[in-house]
């Protein structure tokens, strides 16, 4: 009698960048999850939650080049405007920088620092990110 075969999910090229993340993040002391795609899961929901300090993180492994998908740039768009970080991760030394500049000193759209981590008393509000024409969601809840 044959075997039944199991079938496994195939390995993204994503894979490798999203576990080097979980564990820079985890290394950091932040709760951070990978979350696994299921039927019964909303879509739209990005690879990666994760939380320090009451501060909201989403990251969504894409390949160089892809973009968020619509509901990706909504499921963003959302996370920002309740005062979270949400953003497309590409490459895990983005997070290793984050981490090192500290959170609240970065795009809360693509993670770039914003500031050296040793200025003092730079009002956020008026730093602006010097990828602004990249970001991929922003139009959709700037001064919302």
């Amino acid at each position: 009698m044959p075997r039944s075969r199991v079938r496994h999910s195939p390995v993204t090229i994503e894979e490798p960048v999203k576990a080097k993340c979980l564990a820079l993040l985890r290394a950091a002391g932040w709760y951070a999850e990978k979350v696994h795609g299921e039927a019964m899961q909303t879509r739209g929901t990005l690879d990666i939650l994760s939380c320090v300090e009451g501060r909201l993180l989403t990251l969504e492994g894409k390949r160089h080049g892809e973009h968020l998908t619509p509901l990706q740039k909504y499921t963003a768009g959302r996370i920002y405007a309740s005062g979270g970080w949400a953003a497309p991760v590409r490459d895990a030394e983005l997070v290793r920088v984050m981490l090192e500049v500290g959170i609240t000193h970065c795009c809360r759209f693509c993670l770039t620092p914003l500031v050296h981590p040793d200025s003092q008393g730079i009002d956020q509000l008026t730093v602006h990110c010097p990828n602004a024409n990249n970001h991929e969601y922003e139009e959709l809840y700037h001064d919302k």
